[in-house]
């Protein structure tokens, strides 16, 4: 307890445990320290409530904690079904069929339409051949049809002329010979005309000889330019069959020859065969 001067008119106030010097002079501090059991009950209070306080608040902790680790989960209708079993073994993938493509034509390969292992459809263009040589023997081939459907008009025309000049004689030939008849013309005069009415019908024969070989070598254009149109549409060479293709055989650039070895196989896989071999103790599973 510290010591204050001075005298006091009225005893000091109390407030709680301590003691008011409102007059007095003081050498420390102006209040009176409390006692030291109520210092200690005060003390002890304050701990309570502190370990009160962090209590709840570990436990709310934990309680989020717990709610945070709360892992999800999916619930689902349990239903019975079968199970595929699974055999593993050893087996050859096969396709249904390979198709060897070759050139039908010869000549210098230009183009490549596809890359190797590449899927295809029937009639997706492969190669190309030169087709310069297959063109000229087109023209050619359209040339001597145009001539020979010129001399068909011609061969037609001189018919109709033939045929008007046999007329004519002929005509001639029976008044001729009625003159004869009659005496007043000779017997030459009547064979001369006679004559030349044969002659007539000749030409008009000779002239349907040559409608009908006009008529022939036109046949026979029109096959020729067939068979040039068919070699030309060889130098486009597509693919037969769906498939996918296998190793290319001849580059760009390289004269390939008709029928010689294939330029490329198709193999068609869609289906595709697999053969393979099951122990004889799993054959019930398959």
């Amino acid at each position: 307890m510290q010591s204050f001067h001075g005298a006091l008119s009225e005893p000091p106030p109390v407030v709680g445990n301590l003691a008011w010097f409102p007059n007095a002079t003081r050498t420390g501090c102006t209040m009176l320290e409390e006692s030291h059991p109520m210092r200690q009950i005060v003390l002890g209070i304050s701990a309570i409530i502190v370990l009160l306080l962090a209590g709840c608040s570990t436990s709310a902790v934990q309680t989020a904690s717990r709610k945070q680790l709360a892992a999800a989960v999916t619930t689902a209708v349990a239903a019975e079904k079968a199970v595929p079993l699974d055999v593993r073994v050893v087996g050859t993938v096969e396709t249904q069929a390979a198709v060897r493509v070759k050139s039908q034509v010869a000549g210098q390969l230009l183009k490549v339409y596809f890359r190797e292992g590449q899927d295809v459809k029937s009639g997706d263009p492969l190669f190309q051949i030169d087709p310069r040589t297959y063109d000229e023997a087109i023209r050619q081939a359209e040339a001597n049809m145009a001539r020979n459907v010129a001399l068909l008009r011609q061969a037609e025309a001189n018919l109709k002329r033939d045929t008007a000049q046999e007329k004519y004689a002929r005509d001639q030939a029976s008044r001729y010979q009625q003159l004869f008849t009659a005496g007043v013309m000779s017997r030459e005069q009547a064979e001369q005309y006679a004559s030349e009415a044969d002659a007539r019908g000749e030409a008009v024969r000779a002239s349907q000889a040559a409608i009908e070989s006009a008529h022939a070598a036109i046949r026979s254009d029109e096959a020729a330019l067939a068979s040039a149109k068919l070699q030309r549409s060889f130098c486009d060479i597509s693919s037969p069959v769906d498939g996918r293709t296998g190793d290319l055989v001849v580059e760009v650039g390289n004269l390939v020859r008709a029928s010689d070895a294939e330029m490329v196989t198709i193999n068609r896989i869609h289906p595709i065969y697999v053969t393979f071999s099951v122990p004889e103790n799993r054959l019930p599973e398959v």
